[in-house]
Formats: structure tokens, C-alpha cells, sequence
């Protein structure tokens, strides 16, 4: 690449990477306002298919768990990998919350 456009597609790059960090910082609380499905658990596998509502992030999980308050009569609290959340269709309003809609 030329120098000229190098430096326009470098610019290009760091001004996505600030559109990227600011969605991650606002994403946790906007979890907090919808409701998720829990699957694909083996050693909790009677929580699959109960739907919750994030916390936020488990400390010391390094941001690969979140806190669930289960919607069950218990109304039991669950660590959870992110990679085992559903997002429940029926709770989001993609009107009220289009960014939320876009971005899960």
C-alpha cells in the first residue's frame, strides 16, 4: 500500500476499534434488560430451557461467566458461560431496544 492509503485505511481501522470498545462497555448493562434461555449445560443439564436475566459478569471469571437470577419458582441464581445463553425472542423488543437486537 501507498503511504496515503495506508494511513487512510489505519484511520479507517482505529475508528472501528473505538466503535467495537464503546459497544462492549454499554453491552452488560443492556443484557440486564433482556431475558436469556439457558442450554447446552451437562452438569446442571435440569436448568436447559429456563429462562433468565443476567446480573453481570461472574468476578474473577475473566468475563467468560455471568450471573443469571433464574425466572423459576426457586428463583435461583446461576454461573453461566456465555456460550450457553440463548437470547429469548419473545422478551426483546426490537423497537425499544435496537441496538440490543442488532448487536446479539
Amino acid at each position: 500500500l501507498e503511504g496515503g492509503t495506508a494511513k487512510v485505511l489505519l484511520a479507517e481501522i482505529s475508528r472501528k476499534a473505538c466503535l467495537v470498545e464503546s459497544l462492549a462497555a454499554v453491552l452488560p448493562p443492556m443484557w440486564r434488560r433482556a431475558k436469556f434461555k439457558v442450554c447446552g449445560l451437562k452438569n446442571a443439564s435440569q436448568y436447559n430451557g429456563t429462562i433468565g436475566v443476567v446480573k453481570g459478569v461472574k468476578p474473577g471469571s475473566g468475563n467468560s461467566r455471568v450471573m443469571m437470577q433464574l425466572l423459576n419458582e426457586e428463583r435461583s441464581e446461576l454461573s453461566v458461560k456465555r456460550a450457553n445463553l440463548e437470547l429469548s425472542d419473545g422478551c426483546l423488543n426490537h423497537e425499544k431496544e435496537p441496538i440490543l437486537a442488532m448487536s446479539l
